[in-house]
């Protein structure tokens, strides 16, 4: 009788571990395929057209296929044709329907149908493709629930790579946890199998979601204080999956729409200086940014529905004069290309992909790369 119950709870105990979702160290990469078709490319620089700004904004493609430029200060946003032409300019700091009242926005991003504005006190701006205001609302802050590690309240806004995404009424924002009671220092391994790292709020619904993406890398568990400096995602929002990087990991995640992990791939980038300084505590803050601003990371995430691309981009540190470019295609390297430092792709306008802007406020412009394949 005893053999039966315990031959039983076996079984029940497999079938329960048979149910769990995946985590990171569950994901075996689908694929270690190399298959360069782009040895190089012909990058071409283009500067904009002369406008009023602060050179502290946010760029990108719109639906409508401009270039798109907007000022954090002035609240002004810009519309360019692919040449690089000024097509118009609409908002601007005030109160009318037709204006921003937010002077240092957090986020700017293009949905299918509008334009949305995030500030840093948790206010939104919703405008139509007119730029019209449809709304403005304020997420309800619930202190009560900080250092839960699903909450949205226990985590800050990543300033460094600010990626924000919108997707079928879904804000999705990269964010950090720097709460005293819950971080890779004071925390331990329990920060670094539950931490979150995308923040959701349901535009329609005008309220926060549970935050997804939980867990980090095996990287990280292997060197903690080594990957400490990196703790950020970046990602993109595509029609079937979430594809997800994390800074000091070379594989790219594709993630289901609730945050877990279903499959990655990836290939290491060229020449990468990842030799990071330990990072134990927060006296350590000034390695943390040492290691931030002269050692390579993975960066910018740009999937292309159009043409079904994943563009990656990586910096190698300040031992070079280049960063690096990767293209994905159905998970298989397509190129690993030498391009300028900060390179990030925003879009595509046919035939060309588009860089975001560069702000070169010492001679006064705004300019963008493009290439074609």
């Amino acid at each position: 009788m005893k053999r039966i119950v315990l031959f039983v709870m076996i079984l029940a105990l497999l079938s329960c571990r048979g149910g769990e979702q995946k985590g990171f160290a569950d994901i075996v990469p689908d694929s270690y395929r190399v298959e360069i078709q782009y040895d190089s490319i012909d990058i071409e620089s283009i500067v904009l057209d002369s406008v009023y700004c602060s050179y502290n904004g946010f760029s990108g493609i719109t639906p409508a296929g401009h270039i798109y430029y907007y000022d954090r200060y002035f609240g002004y946003i810009y519309e360019f044709d692919s040449d690089g032409k000024c097509l118009s300019r609409h908002l601007g700091i005030g109160r009318s329907h037709q204006e921003t009242t937010f002077r240092d926005c957090v986020n700017a991003v293009f949905s299918d149908s509008g334009f949305v504005l995030l500030s840093t006190g948790l206010d939104f701006e919703i405008f139509d493709s007119d730029y019209s205001l449809e709304k403005r609302f304020t997420l309800v802050y619930r202190p009560d629930t900080r250092g839960n590690a699903s909450s949205f309240e226990t985590y800050s806004f990543s300033l460094d790579n600010r990626v924000a995404r919108i997707r079928d009424g879904i804000f999705y924002i990269g964010m950090l946890s720097e709460h005293l009671e819950f971080n890779c220092f004071t925390t331990g391994e329990k920060f670094l199998e539950q931490g979150c790292h995308i923040g959701r709020i349901d535009l329609t619904e005008e309220k926060s979601l549970p935050m997804i993406v939980k867990g980090f890398p095996q990287i990280y568990h292997q060197e903690k204080a080594s990957c400490a400096s990196f703790s950020g995602v970046n990602f993109d929002v595509g029609e079937d999956y979430l594809y997800v990087g994390y800074e000091a990991d070379s594989l790219i995640y594709r993630c289901d729409f609730s945050g877990e992990p279903e499959s990655c791939f990836g290939i290491s980038g060229k020449g990468m200086d990842m030799d990071y300084a330990p990072v134990r505590s927060w006296d350590d803050v000034p390695v943390y940014r040492q290691n931030r601003e002269t050692k390579g990371r993975y960066g910018w995430i740009e999937y292309i529905d159009e043409t079904g691309l994943l563009f990656r981009s990586y910096s190698r540190g300040q031992h070079s004069s280049s960063d690096g470019l990767q293209i994905y295609e159905n998970g298989v390297l397509a190129a690993d290309l030498d391009v300028p430092g900060e390179f990030r792709v925003a879009g595509y306008i046919e035939p060309y992909y588009y860089s975001q802007v560069y702000e070169d406020e010492e001679n006064g412009r705004l300019r963008l790369m493009r290439f074609r394949l």
